[in-house]
């Protein structure tokens, strides 16, 4: 029996001719593999893809305007035809990920990752011919991180993440490097007292929101939520039960339905 490979996060980000994802195409595309906490980078590709004048023409009025102002659509006129040909470029992916999938289990990441960058790239990959090569879906784990969860949470929460951002370049590198930092971020927030103190404790009734102690001597708790864990170490753990209520507070605010806290400790 094989040991299990130690999960990782393949960050995602595509450039393309428009929003349409069973139509438009691939201008650029990244991909980024890190350690869970982004703290270590694997390895990276960031591709530029050749298009001729024709496809060129096809791509939807805002893509047009956005990748003539930040250069891309240059640099995909001008690049080399054979080796940044749409197929050249697909079967470097299709390795890459492939490679990756061989020495980690891989998690898709990125914003709106699987309703816009994943399918785009399955797609693109689709038409690589790599000898031996799996299905990229195949090689990929169900479990995904979009970041946009993150931030939508943070802004129920009363903040606003989108306020004081850089103005995007919409090229991969710097799309990549904006979701990466803003992770690393929030999980920042998440390991210290910093985002429960934003939330008072909020008293619900009832018994299917529960938390339980783990492991006895080291300072962590788990803490089950619909099947979804959220492991909480070392000298935070005094917290938890405070996030745990902001946890609660936002799904009753957002579904309107009660949730239910029960509290071993009170």
């Amino acid at each position: 029996m094989s040991p299990e490979k130690p999960d990782a996060l393949l960050w995602m980000d595509v450039e393309t001719t428009g929003l349409d994802t069973n139509r438009c195409s691939i201008l650029e595309i990244g991909l980024r593999c890190t350690s869970m906490d982004a703290t270590r980078e694997h390895a990276r590709l960031e591709a530029i893809i050749h298009i001729s004048r024709e496809t060129m023409l096809t791509a939807q009025l805002p893509a047009l305007d956005l990748h003539l102002n930040n250069g891309l659509l240059a640099q995909c006129e001008t690049s080399d035809p054979v080796h940044c040909s749409p197929e050249a470029i697909a079967r470097e992916a299709t390795r890459f990920i492939g490679d990756m999938a061989g020495m980690y289990t891989l998690h898709p990441a990125g914003t709106n990752i699987q309703h816009f960058d994943l399918p785009m790239i399955l797609r693109f990959c689709a038409k690589a011919r790599v000898f031996d090569s799996s299905p990229i879906d195949s090689l990929l784990s169900y479990r995904a991180l979009d970041v946009t969860t993150l931030r939508l949470t943070a802004k129920t929460l009363g903040q606003d993440p989108y306020t004081y951002r850089a103005k995007p370049t919409h090229r991969v590198h710097d799309c990549l490097n904006r979701d990466i930092a803003e992770y690393r971020h929030y999980l920042t927030l998440m390991a210290t007292p910093a985002l429960a103190t934003k939330v008072a404790p909020y008293e619900l009734h009832g018994t299917n929101l529960h938390t339980r102690p783990t492991r006895t001597g080291a300072r962590e708790r788990l803490f089950e939520l619909e099947g979804v864990s959220i492991l909480h170490f070392g000298q935070y753990s005094d917290t938890a039960n405070r996030n745990l209520r902001a946890v609660a507070k936002t799904m009753y605010e957002t579904s309107g339905e009660p949730t239910i806290v029960e509290d071993d400790d009170e």
